[in-house]
């Protein structure tokens, strides 16, 4: 199915003689009494405005429709939860700002997405770190979506850090999936 607009374009002058008439009705008349004036001025007004309104609406609404008829796009919100297990996690190699939620923006089928953390081993022991997920919502969102990160599985001293790059890949089959949501966990062995 496809549905086409009709757009009607007005040459500059045309707007120009326009804006001078609507000016010219709404400057004060001689009527009898200021009641009368303004009910006849928001009369024009609201008129206008509806019409204006209306107009807008309409090719808002076509252009939409246009736009979603040639364009095939899946556009997948998201966000996610973070838990760490006798770690810490931050935005700064100083480990200064902590991060407790992941925003993986807007992801499109086949696309990929890095957020770079930097994990601190807030044990008292010498450790590796994990990572895992759990609770995806939608259920199926796991079989579509896969978490990965670079860590090479260095041993960290208590209190050392790691940068690490966690990727978000999105198959490019992905159906039925507009918003998500899931738990990253990273803990330390």
């Amino acid at each position: 199915m496809e549905f086409k607009l009709k757009m009607h374009y007005v040459l500059e002058s045309e707007i120009s003689a326009k804006i001078k008439v609507v000016r010219r009705d709404l400057m004060p008349t001689k009527l009898s009494t200021p009641k009368k004036t303004m009910s006849k001025l928001l009369s024009r007004i609201n008129k206008r405005f509806l019409l204006a309104l209306l107009v807008l609406i309409c090719v808002s609404s076509g252009l939409s429709i246009i736009a979603g008829s040639q364009w095939a796009s899946t556009v997948i919100g998201s966000r996610g939860n973070l838990r760490v297990d006798g770690v810490g996690v931050y935005q700064d190699a100083n480990c200064g700002v902590a991060v407790t939620y992941l925003d993986w923006g807007t992801l499109e089928p086949g696309s990929a997405k890095n957020i770079t953390l930097y994990v601190r081993n807030e044990g008292n022991h010498v450790a590796t770190l994990f990572l895992a997920t759990d609770h995806w919502s939608p259920v199926n969102a796991s079989s579509y979506m896969a978490l990965s990160w670079n860590y090479s599985g260095k041993m960290l001293s208590p209190m050392e850090n790691v940068g690490v790059t966690l990727t978000l890949s999105v198959s490019s089959a992905v159906i039925n999936i507009v918003d998500f949501s899931f738990d990253v966990i990273i803990g330390a062995n």
